[in-house]
C-alpha cells in the first residue's frame, strides 16, 4: 500500500500534505509547468512519476502518482495548461539557443558579416545603425580612417570596408598571434590548407609534418623545414624530463635579441626552471646552446 502522507512530502518537500496544484507550485522553480530532476532531486520517486520517460513530472504526473498510478480524466483546463507549459519550454529553449549563438559570435568572430555585426554590437550604443563618434572608443585616428564620408559617423558600408581593409592587410603578413583568428574558420584550432588563403611560404614553413594542416604545436614552434624536433610537442606542453636545446633560439627567440623570456617559452616554467643556469630568470649563452 503506497504512503500516501510521505509521497506528498517527498514531492512537496515539505511535512504538510496538499493537492497536486500544491505540489507543483512548492516544487516548480522555473515556473514551466513541469518538475524536473533537479526540481526534484530524489530518483527513485521521479522514476516511478515520470511515467511516459520524458524527463518531466507534469500536472498530471503528479495527479495519478498521488492515485497509486491511476491517472485521471484529463480535464480541458489540464490540456490548456499542458500546452501553455509546453510552449514555455519552447521559448525558454529558443532563447538560451539564441542566446549562446551571440555570445559565441562575439566571442569568436569569423567571417567578415560576423565581424561587422560584433562590431555594431559593442559600439552602436543606441541601435541606430549609425557610429557616432561619440559611442566610438577605439580612438580618433581609427575613427578618421574608417570615417569615409567626413560625416561624423561610421555607416554599416564604411565599418565593412574598414574591416576588410584591416584583414586584407593582415592576411598579407600572418604571424603566430593572429593565425587561428584570421584564418581558423570552423574554430577547431586547427588550420587546413583548404581554410588557408594567405602567403603560401607561412604555410609550409609551421606545416613542419608536412599534412597539409597547421595546429597549435606546429604555430608555436615558429618557422621552419622539415619534421618536428623530437621532444619539441613536450618541451611545449612543459613536461620533458630533458629539454631539448638544439634549435631554441631559432624557435624561440621572437625579438631575436640572442635571450628567450618566459613569455617567449609560452610560459614553460619547469623548462625555464631546468636551463637558467645563472638564475636570471631568461636563457641565453650556453644555456641554449
Amino acid at each position: 500500500m503506497r504512503n500516501t502522507w510521505f509521497i506528498i512530502a517527498a514531492l512537496a518537500g515539505t511535512a504538510i500534505a496538499g493537492p497536486a496544484d500544491d505540489i507543483l507550485a512548492a516544487r516548480d522553480k522555473n515556473k514551466d509547468g513541469a518538475l524536473t530532476p533537479d526540481e526534484l532531486p530524489d530518483p527513485a520517486i521521479f522514476k516511478k512519476a515520470d511515467y511516459d520517460k520524458d524527463g518531466k513530472i507534469t500536472l498530471l504526473e503528479i495527479k495519478a502518482y498521488l492515485n497509486g498510478g491511476i491517472a485521471p480524466a484529463e480535464t480541458e483546463a489540464d490540456k490548456k495548461a499542458q500546452r501553455e507549459a509546453d510552449k514555455k519550454r519552447a521559448a525558454q529553449k529558443r532563447e538560451l539557443e539564441k542566446k549562446r549563438a551571440s555570445q559565441a559570435a562575439i566571442v569568436q568572430p569569423r567571417s567578415l558579416d560576423e565581424r561587422v555585426a560584433d562590431f555594431f554590437r559593442r559600439f552602436d550604443k543606441n541601435k541606430d545603425q549609425k557610429i557616432q563618434k561619440a559611442e566610438f572608443q577605439a580612438g580618433d585616428e581609427v575613427f578618421k580612417v574608417a570615417d569615409v564620408s567626413r560625416n561624423g559617423a561610421l555607416s554599416r558600408r564604411e565599418v565593412r570596408r574598414y574591416i576588410r581593409n584591416i584583414l586584407t592587410e593582415a592576411r598579407k603578413n600572418p604571424n603566430r598571434g593572429n593565425f587561428f583568428e584570421l584564418y581558423d574558420l570552423n574554430r577547431d584550432k586547427k588550420v587546413t590548407k583548404r581554410e588557408y588563403s594567405g602567403p603560401p611560404s607561412f604555410f609550409r614553413a609551421h606545416d613542419h609534418n608536412k599534412d597539409r594542416v597547421v595546429d597549435e604545436k606546429e604555430i608555436n614552434l615558429g618557422p621552419g623545414g622539415g619534421e618536428m624536433k623530437k621532444g619539441d610537442d613536450k618541451f611545449l606542453a612543459d613536461g620533458p624530463t630533458r629539454a631539448p636545446k638544439r634549435g631554441l633560439l631559432d624557435r624561440y627567440d621572437e625579438d631575436k635579441n640572442g635571450r628567450i623570456t618566459l613569455k617567449e617559452l609560452k610560459g614553460a616554467e619547469s623548462v625555464l626552471r631546468r636551463l637558467d643556469k645563472n638564475g636570471d630568470g631568461v636563457l641565453s649563452g650556453s644555456e641554449v646552446r
